[in-house]
């Protein structure tokens, strides 16, 4: 994924997973998470969803930890709604990356270089001047 598209997520992360959760479930999430986060009782205490969501996006760089805040979630019956909306949005992100994917131009090979190659000896109006005023 893209800068752009990480940073996506990650918005997704906080705005539409993080800051609907109730402070029980938030810290349940924290208590969940705190082994792949690496969390010491002291961060697990004092972490608000904006810390939490950078340190997703640190330890999950692939999607700002999109996917895994969704199973996480999953096993919190009260956030099952909430499931559904960020599976939607994740689907929103593959979809542009897809997209954004296809409607790249190729990359520039060696052969479509030499083909866009102007010739040195190529004579151009203003050179011909230049040569004949020299003369």
């Amino acid at each position: 994924m893209t800068g752009e598209m990480v940073n996506y997520c990650k918005q997704i992360v906080l705005l539409s997973g993080l800051e609907y959760m109730n402070d029980y479930n938030f810290r349940a999430l924290k208590s969940l998470l705190n082994h792949d986060l690496k969390l010491t009782k002291n961060m697990q205490d004092d972490y608000d969803r904006i810390n939490i969501a950078d340190l997703m996006e640190e330890k999950f760089p692939e999607d700002a930890g999109l996917s895994k805040l969704i199973e996480v979630c999953e096993d919190i019956p009260e956030l099952a709604a909430r499931v559904d909306i960020l599976r939607k949005e994740m689907e929103k992100v593959k979809n542009k990356t897809k997209i954004k994917s296809e409607s790249s131009p190729p990359p520039l090979t060696s052969s479509l270089m030499e083909a866009w190659e102007v010739e040195p000896a190529m004579v151009t109006a203003s050179s011909e001047v230049h040569r004949l005023r020299s003369h």
